[in-house]
């Protein structure tokens, strides 16, 4: 079972040698410059997030001759609650998305003209990255949702509304209509939260955007 890694909470900068990350009205002090670039490393490599997953391995991989020292550091991470090590399925899955939630940062600048299915993130005429369209559709609506879970919901039941209208559903499955098969589905998001997760590095490694606590 693949577990991504994930750093928790908004950087809020150096003040002399203490680097500060807040969680919620929380402010944590990272201990020290090494500290500080392993969890930045947890955001992600903005080349290597599209091609695999963001996990231990892929950290260390990325860490190159720091690996020891990133492995070792990324426990102190975990203890300060400031990086987690979640599955993207199952009952871990769902406690940390119903417990975090996404929060937006720059801003959206929509389809870029020559790429379809890519979007930009930046500042106004100056885009910062380009993100494949489920992931700008993420950063544009998970903030609006409470957790990470409720954006799975939010995303299954947009899912559904599509396989209605497109006439995807049975008819008359068990003998139901497709509305109850749709409703169904989406008591059940858990396939929506797995997607939601896994495109949270597209974001984080560019830095648009920061997990927090709900």
């Amino acid at each position: 079972m693949t577990a991504l890694v994930l750093p928790i909470g908004h950087y809020l900068g150096r003040d002399a040698s203490r680097h500060r990350v807040r969680i919620g009205a929380r402010s944590v002090v990272l201990a020290d410059d090494n500290t500080a670039a392993t969890w930045m490393l947890a955001h992600g490599v903005p080349k290597l997030v599209s091609a695999q997953a963001w996990t231990a391995e892929a950290m260390r991989a990325a860490a190159g001759p720091d690996a020891d020292r990133v492995a070792a550091t990324m426990s102190v991470l975990v203890a300060d609650g400031v990086l987690v090590e979640v599955a993207t399925t199952g009952p871990d899955a769902e406690r940390f998305a119903r417990t975090h939630r996404l929060c937006p940062l720059l801003t959206g600048l929509g389809p870029h003209p020559e790429m379809p299915g890519w979007y930009a993130l930046g500042r106004p005429g100056e885009p910062v990255v380009l993100v494949p369209e489920f992931a700008y559709e993420v950063w544009r609506w998970a903030p609006t949702a409470g957790s990470l879970w409720d954006a799975g919901e939010l995303f299954a039941a947009a899912e559904g509304d599509l396989a209605i209208l497109d006439g995807d559903l049975d008819e008359e499955p068990d003998g139901r209509d497709g509305t109850d098969d749709a409703e169904l589905r989406l008591a059940e998001p858990d396939a929506a939260v797995t997607d939601v997760l896994y495109a949270l590095h597209l974001l984080l490694a560019s830095h648009t955007a920061y997990i927090d606590a709900c």
